[in-house]
């Protein structure tokens, strides 16, 4: 599974456990919030 978390928590890598794969800043109004991308693996080939 992948997931994608989009919080204004600049200490949730922390929380999570693990360092995103991707993270992006972005801001809701004035509000500074961060995206955060964890791959999950890839389904097989056919």
């Amino acid at each position: 599974w992948s997931y994608f978390i989009l919080t204004s928590y600049d200490e949730f890598q922390n929380l999570f456990g693990r360092k995103a794969d991707k993270n992006r800043k972005l801001y809701n109004g004035r509000i500074q919030c961060y995206y955060y991308e964890y791959f999950g693996e890839l389904p097989p080939r056919k």
